[in-house]
């Protein structure tokens, strides 16, 4: 199905005597274009207007005052998140379990494969390694 184009609208009597301009699909009027050095978003995008990830990064990383055995301590807003999960699951909490397992899981299998790439190392490889943990415990 081909969708008919609109005819085009002679311009006003002053720009049909100066050019044979005429205004229709694609071929604003003259006067509504905009001007050369002009741009159509003067303001530009607003500063310091955040994504989603950003704001949840921000906030997640503020923090805050938590009552730890007795005494005041500050922690992150994502660390007490994780503390409390812990202590939930710890405590039976078959959902704070459930959304645990998997991350644990993870720390496991990532733990192994480092321990793996350690052990393929060389003897030499091993001797610059020791020598760099030395120096930087110190």
């Amino acid at each position: 199905m081909k969708i008919p184009r609109k005819k085009a609208i002679a311009v006003s009597a002053v720009q049909q005597e100066s050019s044979s301009y005429t205004v229709g699909y694609a071929k604003p009027p003259v006067h509504t274009r905009f001007k050369p050095g002009k741009s159509g978003n003067p303001k530009g995008r607003t500063k310091g207007h955040q994504n989603f990830n950003t704001l949840l990064r921000n906030t997640l990383s503020q923090t805050i005052e938590v009552f730890k055995s007795g005494s005041k301590h500050k922690m992150p807003k994502y660390a007490v998140m994780i503390t409390t999960l812990v202590n939930k699951a710890l405590q039976g909490d078959m959902r704070a379990i459930n959304v645990l397992l998997p991350y644990i899981l993870k720390m496991e299998q990532a733990e192994k494969e480092i321990a793996q790439k350690v052990a393929a190392l060389s003897q030499d490889d091993k001797a610059i390694l020791a020598m760099y943990v030395n120096r930087n415990e110190k």
